[in-house]
């Protein structure tokens, strides 16, 4: 066939010709002028910019601009890249055949197939930026004037006049999908013999053979419906919302995966990828998918992500295109399902399937993932490795190749999950259980199978001494690699392999998008705003998961009853969900620091050890004497360096006793960047912590040097409500249900925050607590609040003015506290103005001793203050 990998080319695809333009040499013999005509026989020249493949020049690519294109003008020395709209009577099949380290395409097995079904295809002309030989390129063929064939195959496009451009000489990419190619591909053309070539003419293309217009044609018979549009996108969806049976309901994972497979089929002038998908989503939904606005919501995302740029930086439409794009595709979609439903030419089911009919135990799920990974090791020969630790070590790494890889800073190997799209860790315990065995002693049974084969030719040629000899060692090999299942040479195996391995991971690189976060069953990511889950990919660079899946919509009636129990005010709970939930963004971009304040049996020390639990990797526990105390410059802090990757700390139980330094709290809440030394290392690593400190206390801790500006970065959280003592209550942490209810909880804060911030919709009591707390961590606050009270409506003659505010606080500085004794004037005015908001100057009337009046100027404080009766009396 002429589709296809090349016998010349090597197994990982690089041609057997390093001199072939894709590959970077003999350019100067090969690429076209650019001054070419705009016009040619198979196409339409359009410019592209530099280095990059798209986007194009806006209203030129898709069918519905085949009219209007003609208007368009290529720019005169344009020095950037070139793509072509294919003439009527052209299409081009693109095929991606080829493995980077960012995605696997195999459009060439998809050509064996339709080869196999349709017969072979005449060798033709192709634009490509990889070897001609690996058969991935655009190939193009003559079609009958006003063909229109299907776009989208598996790794395979269809280029036609009004889907897609051909990307061709004397293009050069050096950016592609987020990621910089290196070195850069440049494009050619090339013949049906596979060597260098000027741009073909119309006449020289081939016929796409008859049985291939066949199967490519869309030939499904359609009833012509009287198809009523929407007059916009509010009344389609609200149509769904009537009609459609579990509409606002959790998706199932059938509609799940469909809604996630359309981020897949988004592409350059990509209307038509869209359409197929979107109605896949709907009518999943007619028959009887629960979850479908949901699911709407993560196609429209994934979509707008997609399409302008949110993943790889490179934006292929201006936003009101996009929008009107997606109204008319959605809107399109539901119009057709109506008429259909109005016609009796579909049903809408009655039975419901609901999130739960498809749940899948995540441990027999893993378990089988760890399965298809171990299926992937094959044993190797021994042979040229030491009988040694270090070479259990090094045939452990030969063989399981690329399939499993060591974590740096410690002894946690990972593999690539296919099925969630995520690197998952595993421990030392797991990969000796699951791996060692398969990779290594078998290994060595292999090899020994090997030696009693060479003895056995060479018995059989007669040499019976060196038979004797191959048998001695083949017996040695396999009684070495029974011991190697030892305990103790497993162990000692594996750490030589984990430190011998060449490509390890550093985690220092993995977790940096604050705007998504790894998760059992995906990935939860918000770039675009809305939160939605998705299937990972190895561009999201995500090491870190939480311990429990997100199921939108869950609930259990341990979490339930917590609520109901500790946090039973609508408010409240809204605000501790919205704050808990913030956390799950990482580097505390607001700056806070989290205590959930309370007495004895309020629940705190529960919702804090489930949340953690929730967290998985993204959280630890922490010392907060240890972090936030005053270090010397310079010195080791193992403490901070393991806090330094999670999204959010936890500390229970700090009190009084407690001394921590404001200056480090306000540095580690700040978004600046932190130094710190591991024990015994003089390696300094600097970082932005990403964590939210969350702290449980029954009192407020000693702060020393708190001020303003730190009380500006407190949250505290009222836990007020009690149970008696004795009382039998589960732990949420130990319920694995009931955490995963309380993590839709904290998604569904964090949609609340990235909503409305952290300071709408705050509780009166919550400013209480706050106030009440800041008033025990900073002592000028305690002076002011025990001596004035705000009072709204006190007349301005009872009003503290601040001449009077200063006068009573400087008379009684003797018996302040160092760190209110050196407090002057210009320091007062700030502080009480951090209270108490700016002075304003107010006329008053004033009776004068001998009766008469006068009016005065008096300065008091934005928030009306008097004195506290106690005060007065003194």
């Amino acid at each position: 066939m002429a589709i296809q990998p090349h016998p010349k080319t090597s197994p990982a695809g690089t041609p057997a010709n390093d001199k072939a333009p894709a590959r970077g040499g003999g350019l100067d013999e090969h690429v076209q002028s650019r001054n070419v005509s705009d016009r040619t026989s198979i196409g339409r020249k359009i410019h592209l910019p530099s280095g990059r493949k798209s986007p194009p020049p806006k209203d030129v690519t898709g069918w519905k601009n085949l009219r209007t294109r003609a208007s368009y003008v290529f720019p005169e020395g344009h020095r950037g890249n070139i793509g072509l709209l294919l003439s009527d009577g052209v299409i081009g099949l693109d095929v991606d055949d080829y493995e980077d380290e960012h995605q696997t395409k195999r459009g060439c097995e998809t050509m064996r197939e339709l080869v196999a079904q349709w017969g072979p295809l005449p060798d033709t002309y192709m634009s490509t930026s990889r070897a001609p030989e690996t058969a991935s390129g655009i190939h193009l063929y003559r079609v009958p004037a006003g063909t229109r064939l299907k776009d989208r195959l598996p790794d395979v496009d269809v280029i036609q006049p009004g889907h897609r451009y051909a990307v061709v000489a004397p293009s050069v990419v050096s950016w592609d999908k987020g990621h910089d190619v290196d070195p850069p591909r440049v494009y050619q053309w090339y013949g049906p013999d596979l060597k260098p070539c000027a741009e073909p003419k119309l006449e020289a293309l081939p016929w796409l053979p008859e049985r291939w217009l066949d199967g490519l044609r869309d030939t499904t018979e359609r009833v012509q419906l009287d198809v009523v549009d929407f007059a916009d996108d509010t009344a389609a969806l609200a149509w769904l919302a009537e009609n459609i049976p579990g509409y606002r309901e959790p998706m199932t994972s059938v509609l799940r995966r469909a809604a996630e497979g359309l981020a897949d089929s988004v592409d350059v002038g990509a209307h038509q990828a869209i359409v197929e998908p979107l109605n896949h989503i709907i009518f999943l939904a007619a028959e009887g998918h629960h979850g479908l606005k949901a699911a709407v919501e993560l196609a429209h995302n994934a979509f707008f992500s997609e399409v302008l740029g949110a993943k790889d930086g490179e934006a292929r439409r201006d936003l009101a295109t996009a929008e009107s794009e997606w109204s008319r595709t959605l809107t399109g979609a539901i119009a057709k399902l109506r008429a259909e439903v109005d016609n009796g030419l579909r049903q809408l089911s009655p039975i419901g399937l609901d999130a739960q009919s498809f749940e899948v135990d995540l441990a027999v799920f893993q378990e089988r993932m760890l399965e298809i990974v171990a299926s992937r090791i094959s044993p190797i020969d021994t042979r040229e490795y030491d009988l040694s630790d270090m070479g259990r070590g090094l045939v452990f790494n030969a063989a399981v190749g690329s399939n499993l890889r060591p974590v740096l800073g410690g002894n946690d190997w990972c593999y690539w999950d296919t099925q969630r799209g995520a690197l998952t860790r595993l421990d030392p315990r797991a990969v000796q259980r699951r791996f060692w065995s398969v990779a290594t002693i078998e290994s060595y049974k292999h090899t020994a199978a090997l030696l009693e084969k060479d003895a056995q030719d060479e018995e059989n040629e007669g040499r019976t001494e060196r038979a004797e000899s191959l048998r001695k060692q083949a017996c040695s090999v396999h009684t070495y690699g029974v011991k190697s299942g030892d305990l103790k040479n497993r162990r000692a195996g594996l750490e030589s392999a984990h430190t011998d391995h060449p490509d390890e991971i550093n985690p220092e690189q993995f977790d940096r998008e604050k705007r998504t976060l790894g998760v059992a069953n995906g990935v939860l990511d918000w770039t675009s705003g809305a939160v939605v889950l998705r299937k990972g990919t190895p561009e999201d660079m995500i090491l870190s998961s939480t311990a429990v899946p997100y199921e939108p919509g869950a609930t259990h009636p341990l979490f339930t009853e917590y609520l109901d129990t500790f946090l039973p005010d609508p408010a409240i709970r809204r605000y501790v969900r919205k704050v808990l939930g913030y956390a799950l963004v990482g580097g505390n971009p607001r700056r806070r620091i989290v205590f959930l304040k309370g007495g004895t049996s309020t629940g705190k020390s529960t919702l804090i050890e489930g949340v953690q639990a929730v967290f998985g990797d993204y959280a630890t526990t922490f010392e907060p004497n240890a972090l936030f105390r005053a270090k010397r410059d310079g010195g080791p802090s193992p403490e901070l360096l393991a806090v330094f990757p999670r999204r959010a700390i936890f500390a229970s139980e700090v009190g009084n006793r407690n001394r921590l330094h404001a200056d480090v709290l306000k540095r580690m809440a700040g978004n600046d960047s932190v130094t710190a030394r591991a024990l015994y290392s003089n390696h300094m690593v600097t970082a932005t912590p990403m964590f939210l400190p969350i702290i449980a206390t029954n009192s407020m801790p000693t702060i020393e040097d708190a001020d303003e500006a730190l009380d500006r970065r407190l949250l505290v959280l009222p836990f007020e409500q009690t149970v008696p003592k004795g009382t039998d209550k589960d732990e949420l942490k130990s319920v694995p249900e009931a955490l995963v209810a309380l993590f839709a909880w904290l998604v569904e804060g964090l949609g609340d925050y990235l909503r409305e911030g952290l300071d709408e919709d705050v509780p009166d009591v919550v400013d209480v607590f706050r106030d009440e707390a800041m008033g025990q961590l900073n002592a000028f606050r305690r002076w002011a609040t025990s001596t004035f009270e705000v009072d709204t409506s006190a007349p301005m003659s009872k009003r503290v003015t601040a001449d009077f505010a200063w006068a009573y606080f400087d008379g009684q500085r003797s018996v302040w506290p160092r760190e209110l004794r050196e407090i002057e004037r210009d320091d007062f005015k700030g502080r009480m103005r951090a209270l108490y908001g700016k002075q304003m100057s107010r006329k008053v009337t004033v009776r004068k001793p001998d009766g008469t009046t006068e009016r005065k100027t008096i300065t008091v404080y934005e928030t009306p203050i008097v004195l506290r009766a106690s005060t007065e009396s003194e």
